[in-house]
């Protein structure tokens, strides 16, 4: 597994096909924004427009999202235990997803999803 950091604004990240490759982004899943072009995943956020090329998760500064280019595969998420968050994803039929999760400290506070083109 290769981790790989980006900087402050706009990145090119260049993972090895066959390595479990981790791209770490320094923003908030609610400050950010995932969209498959067909060819790489495009996160935008607080920290720049991010290319992802061959990574195989994304690691944000509260969650962990695992993805997937292929189609018709599942999309997959591992939110932060540190916020009590857990999280549900679902693809629709014109090719995107739409990720649903809920906070918890204690009691249930926020109810969020975010829908992700494809």
């Amino acid at each position: 597994m290769a981790v790989i950091t980006g900087t402050s604004g706009d990145n090119v990240y260049a993972g090895t096909i066959g390595i479990a490759d981790v791209g770490q982004i320094g923003a908030t899943q609610r400050a950010s924004t995932f969209r498959w072009d067909g060819e790489k995943w495009i996160v935008s956020s607080t920290a720049g427009n991010d290319q992802l090329f061959s990574i195989e998760s994304v690691e944000l500064l509260d969650a962990t999202f695992q993805l997937t280019n292929a189609v018709g595969a599942t999309f997959g998420t591992s939110v932060s235990a540190a916020f009590g968050q857990a999280g549900s994803v679902a693809r629709l039929g014109d090719g995107s997803f739409v990720y649903v999760t809920a906070t918890y400290l204690g009691v249930p506070e926020d109810i969020l999803a975010w829908r992700i083109s494809s």
